[in-house]
Parts: C-alpha cells; sequence; structure tokens
C-alpha cells in the first residue's frame, strides 16, 4: 500500500500520530518532573490544535481531487476518525470525557463547524470551475 497525501484516510494518519506523539510527550514530561502540574487542558488543547491545522489543510488539498463528493465524504468520516482517536487518548490521559468539559465541548463545535465551511469551499468553488468552463464552451 503506498502512501497518497490526497487521500484523506491517509492524511488522517498524520494528525492521529501527532496527537499519540504529544500526549505521550505530555505524559513523559510530567513523569519526569520538567511540567509542575499536570493540566489536563494541555491534552485537550494540543488535540484541537493539531485537528485544526487538518480542517485547514484538508480542503487545500482537496482542491485537486476529481470526485469531489466522494472526497469531502471521505474527509468527514476521516475527521470523525480524528476526533474520536484524538478524545479517546486524551481521556485515557485525563480520565475525563469530552462532555465533561463544557469549554471543550464548545471548541469541538466551532471545528466541526469551521470543518463543515471549508469543505463546502471545495464544493462551490468547484460547481463555479464547472460552470465557468460551461459558459466559456458556449461563447465559442
Amino acid at each position: 500500500m503506498k502512501f497518497d497525501l490526497k487521500d484523506p484516510y491517509h492524511q488522517a494518519i498524520i494528525p492521529i500520530g501527532l496527537i499519540l506523539l504529544f500526549h505521550i510527550s505530555l505524559k513523559m514530561a510530567w513523569i519526569l518532573g520538567l511540567i509542575g502540574v499536570e493540566n489536563p487542558q494541555h491534552y485537550w488543547i494540543s488535540m484541537f490544535a493539531i485537528v485544526m491545522v487538518f480542517i485547514m489543510f484538508n480542503p487545500i488539498i482537496g482542491l485537486g481531487a476529481q470526485n469531489t463528493n466522494l472526497y469531502i465524504g471521505k474527509s468527514s468520516t476521516a475527521f470523525i476518525v480524528i476526533i474520536l482517536l484524538g478524545s479517546l487518548s486524551t481521556y485515557l490521559n485525563t480520565n475525563e470525557f469530552l462532555v465533561q468539559k463544557p469549554e471543550m465541548k464548545a471548541m469541538y463545535i466551532v471545528l466541526t463547524v469551521g470543518f463543515l465551511v471549508f469543505t463546502s469551499i471545495i464544493g462551490l468553488m468547484k460547481a463555479v470551475v464547472e460552470w465557468s468552463k460551461q459558459s466559456d464552451e458556449k461563447h465559442r
């Protein structure tokens, strides 16, 4: 299997790995005494920061997709998997669910709305390009 960055499932591997790396690093820093107090919000914030990077770059890569609807569907699934695995990793480190933290729940909602807005931009841009091509062909 070849690693293809144009596939949203392959793109999801990177943020999942980074989330796990950050969480392991935070736990090790706390165990070694490099961090005085273990703050559970550090785990949530690091997860959401990495998810935000995925949300920004995924639609940019998606502009070159042949089948936009398939790409958006795969991106949505990848986003859900990243959130679920990131939340699981955070829970295992902090013993706090996402639903127990109202401020993190709000952040999750903001990121989800941002993801939906950015992915809808892909469809809109593709539709405008197709309309422009058809209009150009009519006038020739």
